[in-house]
């Protein structure tokens, strides 16, 4: 019972958060006809107007906060766990049990955030590497990794 009161009430947040930003029409009470929203309100012009270009409906306003607020005091990109130099991401694999039971896991790549030396920048670059892409800087340079997967290093510069 207590269930179902919240789903309901979660489904009524839902449609009036929705409403807020796509209100074509309205009903008035005396007739209970649709009217157009701007007649409707056209007798209070104190009120604030939001521009139609901000609020263009809940689900863009919704993508662009959850994009926004993790992208913008790091420099890491909301995308899932890779290695910057080797592309390197995450396995599906089977966790087997005593009794043979299979179930399905995530080996998720060993990441490190290691400060390395960036020798034709003249600067040190802050990446997000796997441990197999450390061992291999210790063959090859940070430029040569870089050229290979098209990054930048000139975003990533600390110090």
């Amino acid at each position: 019972k207590h269930t179902m009161l919240r789903r309901l009430a979660l489904v009524a947040a839902c449609v009036v958060s929705a409403s807020a930003f796509t209100a074509p029409a309205g009903i008035t009470r005396a007739s209970g006809a649709l009217v157009n929203v701007e007649s409707a309100f056209t007798t209070k012009s104190n009120l604030p107007v939001a521009a139609p270009a901000q609020r263009t409906n809940a689900l863009d306003s919704l993508k662009m906060s959850c994009t926004t607020a993790r992208t913008m005091k790091t420099r890491q990109q909301p995308h899932r766990k890779e290695c910057m130099l080797l592309k390197k991401i995450a396995n599906n694999a089977m966790s087997v049990s005593f009794s043979h039971r299979r179930t399905h896991k995530q080996q998720n790549v060993n990441l490190q955030w290691k400060r390395v030396w960036w020798e034709e920048g003249n600067s040190h670059v802050k990446l997000r590497l796997s441990t197999k892409a450390i061992k291999t800087l210790k063959s090859k340079t940070v430029n040569e990794l870089a050229a290979r997967v098209n990054l930048d290093l000139n975003k990533f510069k600390s110090g």
